[in-house]
């Protein structure tokens, strides 16, 4: 087992990818009563058997079609599994870009940045579970659970709202928009603006505050929905090393952005332990995999994304990392 599947942070079952954890449970479950050996075992088959890899040379496709609703209902794929993974409720995703799968393929929702190669859409069609999709591109932690968002002409109610009390898996990513991260990362295309590397002591509070309020998201979650395995899911690792030059950046920004990176990385493992959810670390799995690695091995696109791609987001073999 390598450090990327350790199975407990705390009291916290941690993996590489949202359907390692949910296997993981079924597993457990099956060792304390027999008689769900053989449903554990099915349900392992087909989440081996309905992985898809793409190309990451390819270029990624993208649509014409934009959808304004505000959230996406998907209803299990009939080519699927004949029964779901785990219990009949429906899948709920929540989060910013990086739950939406902007970057990841053919958007089905330009105003919320939603793509059909999203991890959410992945894992709900290998369980067989009826997807709530609720994410949307820019979402800061008070998006998810107080305040409504709007997306060009789109108002979006908070995501909470779209979840019901029987769902079966929410999984979430949010916090990396609070810190400014990604908006950041894409204003330092032409050069980073001083300030941005300057106020360590205002970045340093922000971070204990984010830590904080990851936790009273994740515990309204959990109370909205008691009977569902509520899952965080972190940022992949962006920077292999603080000392690479990864152009635009000079060595000074990248040291900086890594640093963010751990930093959010610290949160959330922090977070998920004390709120008791499980955690999918994608952290350690994307090592080797990030923005400056050569193209055919990354996973997130950097400021030369290829078609169809969102730079600093994961790409559709980066999507299928966190789902598969």
């Amino acid at each position: 087992m390598t450090a990327a599947d350790r199975p407990a942070i705390g009291g916290t079952f941690a993996a590489r990818s949202v359907m390692v954890i949910l296997l993981g449970g079924l597993l457990l479950a099956a060792c304390s009563d027999p008689e769900t050996t053989a449903e554990a075992t099915a349900g392992s088959r087909a989440a081996t058997t309905t992985t898809t890899k793409t190309d990451p040379t390819a270029p990624i496709a993208t649509s014409s079609a934009p959808d304004p609703s505000t959230t996406t209902t998907m209803a299990p794929d009939p080519s699927g599994p004949a029964d779901p993974l785990v219990g009949s409720g429906p899948y709920v995703a929540l989060g910013s870009s990086y739950a939406a799968g902007t970057g990841s393929g053919p958007y089905i929702d330009i105003a919320c940045g939603r793509g059909e190669l999203s991890y959410p859409r992945r894992v709900a069609a290998t369980t067989g579970l009826a997807l709530i999709d609720a994410s949307c591109g820019g979402a800061h932690v008070d998006h998810v659970v107080s305040v409504g968002q709007v997306t060009g002409v789109v108002d979006h109610a908070p995501q909470i709202d779209w979840l019901p009390d029987d769902a079966t898996i929410v999984t979430v990513t949010a916090g990396g928009n609070d810190m400014g991260y990604v908006g950041s990362l894409l204003q330092c295309h032409q050069g980073c603006p001083g300030h941005l590397l300057d106020d360590e002591s205002s970045r340093d509070r922000r971070f204990a505050d984010l830590t904080d309020e990851l936790v009273a998201m994740l515990r309204r979650v959990s109370e909205r929905a008691p009977g569902a395995r509520v899952i965080l899911v972190g940022y992949p690792r962006l920077f292999e090393s603080p000392e690479v030059e990864c152009a635009p950046l000079s060595r000074e920004e990248t040291r900086f952005f890594f640093d963010v990176g751990e930093r959010l990385q610290r949160a959330f493992v922090e977070a998920a332990e004390t709120a008791g959810v499980a955690y999918v670390d994608p952290y350690l799995t994307f090592a080797g995999h990030g923005v400056c690695a050569p193209m055919a091995d990354r996973w997130v696109e950097g400021v030369d994304a290829r078609p169809g791609g969102a730079s600093w987001h994961p790409n559709p073999v980066g999507a299928a990392a966190l789902a598969d």
